[in-house]
């Protein structure tokens, strides 16, 4: 599949004063420069992106903990820019960053084309006559992408916090992981506005998925699955069985080698910037480090990631179904599985839950001895969860 990705532009539907004041501050660069925004503000990040833009440089929005890893050749913008009512000569970038990862040591910074998004803008469905409700920061991909989107689109864009109160803010579209998801639920009433509901960032269980229905009945869920270097790989539908990610993409091929998930697809990323380590393989395909299947009717399951299968007393367990098992549990709120190193068996698994142990199933492999409650479920900015957090909670529990 050979696409050409690098004529488009992505220009936002409103220049506004704000974006040519950041655009001014972009011209004084090096014409090759790579800047990474950290800004607070959303809404400057946002005009800060596409005023960098269109001077023809490449930039990204990133966290304070990204910027503070990346190399020295990246320029980080962390001091607003002033609006200006001076038109710019426009040189648009057709190519721009996004972040992953991070938190300890380098992160990846990867090069995307700009039609690399506008392939998926123009298929999604969203228009100017659309108000979008974006949940979390820009420095998180799911955000970044829906703001881009509805900037791009011309759409009223609102910035909320998972607990915000929807009855105060005009929206029919929500970008959200399910995490947020779940918080949002716990804020409000039923709303009849919300019209198109795009979940990404973790996989949604069947309750959360029929908790979403009960509270946007007139709302179609879209679960997505992706990476940051695919974009959209899958997306589901009300036909979509329960576990699965459901079908490929349009102009998505996904295969499944050794158990292993490949794409290639016209929104596969470029390539990194951070490393020598290459995003597309000499096939065309990108290797997203999953392990799955089709079922007969084309819909993908996801297993989990390789690097979370582990070992005990001669069995390859993956962590990530363990989870799913023990969220399917109707007291579970969030879940965190891990496996701590044993001399004996291999490993052994531990959990953290947010709900309710006591009306819990029993699981394979994990011991009810091994089971944390945790009040205040620790996430990332992006409303995954903390993996790390967990894991020292777990042990300090432990010992």
């Amino acid at each position: 599949m050979t696409t050409d990705l690098t004529t488009k532009p992505m220009r936002s539907a409103q220049n506004t004063p704000l974006q040519a004041g950041y655009g001014a501050w972009a011209d004084t660069l090096p014409s090759n420069a790579r800047v990474v925004i950290c800004l607070h503000d959303p809404f400057h990040a946002l005009a800060a992106f596409f005023g960098i833009l269109s001077t023809g440089r490449i930039c990204g929005v990133a966290s304070v903990n990204i910027a503070q890893n990346l190399p020295d050749d990246f320029i980080i913008l962390n001091t607003p820019c002033a609006p200006i009512t001076n038109a710019l000569h426009e040189r648009t970038a057709t190519r721009f960053i996004t972040f992953s990862g991070g938190t300890t040591g380098t992160p990846k910074a990867i090069l995307r084309s700009t039609e690399s998004w506008i392939y998926s803008f123009d298929r999604n469905g969203i228009t100017a006559d659309d108000r979008v409700a974006v949940l979390g920061y820009l420095s998180h991909s799911l955000a970044f992408y829906g703001a881009a989107e509805a900037a791009f689109v011309g759409a009223k864009i609102a910035f909320l916090s998972p607990r915000a109160k929807l009855c105060n803010h005009d929206i029919n579209v929500i970008y959200a992981t399910p995490t947020q998801l779940k918080i949002l639920c716990q804020q409000n009433a039923i709303n009849l506005e919300v019209k198109h509901i795009f979940v990404g960032g973790g996989a949604l269980s069947a309750n959360d998925h029929a908790t979403l229905s009960t509270y946007f009945p007139n709302a179609v869920i879209k679960v997505f699955y992706g990476a940051a270097e695919t974009s959209f790989v899958t997306i589901s539908d009300a036909t979509t069985p329960t576990g699965s990610v459901g079908k490929p993409y349009i102009g998505v091929d996904v295969q499944i080698r050794n158990g292993g998930v490949f794409v290639n697809s016209p929104m596969n990323a470029t390539r990194y910037l951070t490393s020598d380590t290459a995003v597309v393989g000499s096939d065309g395909y990108v290797d997203v480090g999953e392990l799955g299947h089709f079922d007969t009717a084309g819909n993908l399951f996801i297993t989990g990631r390789r690097d979370r299968a582990i070992n005990i007393a001669d069995q390859l367990v993956h962590l990530d179904e363990i989870e799913r098992a023990v969220l399917a549990n109707d007291g579970v709120e969030y879940a965190g599985v891990i496996a701590i190193r044993d001399d004996l068996r291999g490993h052994q698994l531990a959990c953290a839950i947010c709900g309710d142990v006591g009306r819990m199933n029993d699981i394979k492999h994990l011991s009810k001895r091994r089971i944390f409650t945790i009040d205040d479920w620790p996430t990332l900015p992006s409303g995954k969860t903390d993996y790390r957090r967990i894991t020292a909670l777990i042990k300090d529990r432990m010992t």
